[in-house]
């Protein structure tokens, strides 16, 4: 297996990554790789729960968003 050392981590960071390792009775090294593999692992999408979060968001917006909207959002803060 590969050893990974994470330079100038922020003290904040390691407390959080502490903390949340004690939560779930882990080490901090077990927590890591857990925190890693779900971040690196594609989630499955279930289409029911999509378009069920699609239909909440589109209620909120009452059809104010037009397509140009959309593609402004969408792309904001891209360079």
């Amino acid at each position: 297996m590969a050893t990974l050392t994470i330079k100038d981590l922020p003290d904040k960071l390691h407390r959080q990554l502490k903390a949340r390792a004690l939560q779930q009775h882990r080490s901090l090294n077990s927590h890591i790789i857990a925190v890693l593999e779900a971040a690196t692992t594609p989630q499955r999408t279930d289409p029911e729960t999509l378009l069920a979060r699609a239909t909440v968001l589109r209620s909120r917006v009452g059809g104010k968003l037009t397509d140009s909207d959309l593609s402004v959002l969408r792309n904001t803060g891209r360079r």
